[in-house]
């Protein structure tokens, strides 16, 4: 359990990451026991066709209750896990509060006693001593809030006993698409019992209710990744034993278990603002599953740190041929928001969120040459709107649940939509309404209106950045993009610098020679240069060193005011 931080010099001293490092050997105890009962769950199948003595039906009911007992044990390590990873995140929040005011002694050369009192070496710097030490007290509350908090939780954590359910009237489980006011009386209602028990024995019907905390989807959500990875896993194997790996059907599947791989990869990352080989940077905030689904495309979304209890949250909308078999990418960027907005402001807790809750076009233009330029937008490509009109119930649910759960003080959001993403915030925003505090637009096709104000947020929290090199801004200028270019001075929002990113043509010199007589003449050789299209450009937003992955954290952060580049 966490140690009661009472003083300065123990809230100096104390290291978060050791909590971290507790959270982490509950987490793979949790991954390991379930591991587990995967492999046990096949045997009882086998025991009913081996048994059917007279006390088969007793030993059988044993066993099953057993079953239960390991995913309820497996549950309650991994909320042991979520209430120490959300524990080390306060105390890095106090200690950044701490080290702020330690920083404002130096500055009048003050001296700090170990217990925390200030002495300032000139007396016309008292009033400024008195501030610091308030500043401590602050810090010093903020971790002894967090530390009960956590005991508490902690405390409340009980084995699982046999035969010991409460079952719930699954006819009372709102459906998915309930207003997330509605499903968090209804969840509130339940005591924890029934909660856990709906998370083990229904997560389906848990994961993707907006409303419900981000604690509970996790778990329930997990458990569904692990069903979702062995369906997957079972139909290629049915695949490879008909020899029907050359189709379609296998390469589909085979993206969708790489997606969901990839999801699984983050959960079990032990934090740390190291890079893996994709560049992730994780700022040691344990994930949150929040929703997993391979029908169709696939969705996922995927939270870095936990929402509830953050005071910053990004979410991040991808664009054009998003879907789970990309999903790595994606989480990617949000791990790369997060890491940059708590390193800018470690004082407040800044957590990410990957929506791909939408079925995103599958590409750029349905192309059927210059005589088709009348049907653009009706061949469901990214020409077409009405994937963002589609999914703006659902980011919009979304948005409101963020508010309905959240713990403390109201959060600071802003959405962050790249690509077509940008075009389902503005279209969702426009016909619903965000309750965000930020809109943020990057290598944006247009956001389905003319200006700023339009999308029903003050134009001065819009935000838009494209690129030098980004071929986004030549579609901006057609009838294909939606809307006025976010980007220009006269749609009202504001702009914000991003360096030029990759050159749009790669040009390649050479030469070549000519025999213009034939055989019996002179050869001729002239230098020749070729040019090689390149569109990374749209996708170097959130590259290393990019300016755009500092304006961005200044606007997550609330320092918008502060971004460099072009702007009114």
């Amino acid at each position: 359990m966490p140690v009661a931080v009472v003083s300065f010099a123990q809230l100096k001293a104390c290291d978060p990451e050791s909590f971290r490092t507790s959270a982490k050997a509950y987490r793979d105890l949790a991954d390991a026991l379930d591991e587990r009962a995967d492999e046990i769950a096949p045997q009882l199948t086998d025991f009913d066709d081996a048994w059917d003595g007279q006390g088969s039906p007793a030993a059988d009911k044993a066993i099953r209750d057993q079953a239960v007992v390991i995913t309820d044990t497996v549950l309650m390590l991994q909320r042991a896990d979520q209430i120490l990873s959300d524990f080390a995140g306060e105390l890095d929040k106090a200690k950044a509060m701490l080290t702020d005011a330690m920083e404002a002694a130096t500055r009048i050369s003050a001296t700090v006693a170990e217990n925390g009192s200030v002495t300032p070496k000139s007396a016309k710097d008292q009033t400024a001593a008195e501030e610091i030490v308030e500043q401590f007290r602050a810090a010093i509350q903020y971790a002894d809030t967090a530390d009960t908090t956590a005991s508490t939780d902690l405390a409340a954590l009980t084995p699982p006993v046999p035969g010991q359910q409460a079952p719930v009237d699954l006819s009372t489980v709102p459906a998915i698409g309930t207003d997330p006011e509605r499903v968090k009386e209804w969840w509130n209602s339940l005591t924890p019992e029934e909660q856990q028990y709906l998370i083990a024995q229904h997560p389906d019907r848990i994961g993707w209710l907006d409303g419900v905390p981000a604690t509970a989807r996790d778990q329930a959500n997990r458990l569904v990744l692990d069903r979702e990875l062995d369906t997957v896993n079972e139909r290629m194997s049915t695949l490879e034993d008909q020899g029907q790996t050359d189709t379609d059907e296998y390469r589909e599947l085979q993206g969708k278990k790489r997606g969901l791989e990839a999801i699984e990869d983050r959960l079990e990352l032990s934090g740390g603002d190291g890079r893996d080989e994709d560049g992730l940077q994780s700022n040691e905030q344990r994930a949150y599953l929040l929703g997993v689904s391979t029908e169709g495309d696939g969705q996922a979304i995927v939270a870095i740190g936990n929402p509830d209890t953050a005071d910053n949250i990004v979410t991040f909308v991808p664009g054009t041929s998003a879907e789970l078999a990309g999903v790595r990418g994606d989480i990617g960027r949000v791990d790369r928001m997060v890491y940059d907005a708590n390193n800018l402001d470690p004082t407040q807790r800044t957590a990410g969120i990957m929506w791909l809750g939408y079925d995103a076009p599958d590409q750029i233009l349905e192309w059927n040459g210059m005589d088709d330029l009348t049907n653009l937008g009706r061949y469901g490509d990214a020409s077409d709107p009405g994937y963002a009109q589609r999914a703006g119930t659902a980011l919009d649910r979304f948005s409101d649940g963020l508010r309905v759960t959240h713990e403390g003080e109201r959060s600071h959001n802003s959405i962050v939509g790249h690509s077509y993403g940008s075009t389902v915030i503005g279209y969702t925003a426009k016909d619903h309404g965000l309750d965000v505090d930020e809109a943020i637009f990057v290598g944006s096709p247009g956001v389905g209106t003319d200006t700023a104000a339009e999308l029903g947020l003050n134009p001065e929290n819009v935000y838009s950045s494209h690129a030098s090199n980004d071929p986004i801004r030549y579609l901006t200028e057609t009838e294909v993009a939606f809307g006025n270019n976010p980007s220009d001075e006269d749609f009202g929002g504001r702009r914000f610098a991003s360096d030029p990113g990759t050159p749009l043509f790669e040009t390649h010199t050479g030469q070549k020679t000519y025999d213009p007589m034939g055989p019996f003449g002179p050869s001729i050789t002239l230098p020749t240069i070729d040019f090689e299209w390149k569109g990374g450009a749209h996708s170097d937003y959130w590259t290393d060193d990019n300016q755009s992955r500092d304006n961005i954290a200044r606007i997550v952060t609330g320092t918008g005011g502060d971004i460099t580049g072009d702007h009114p």
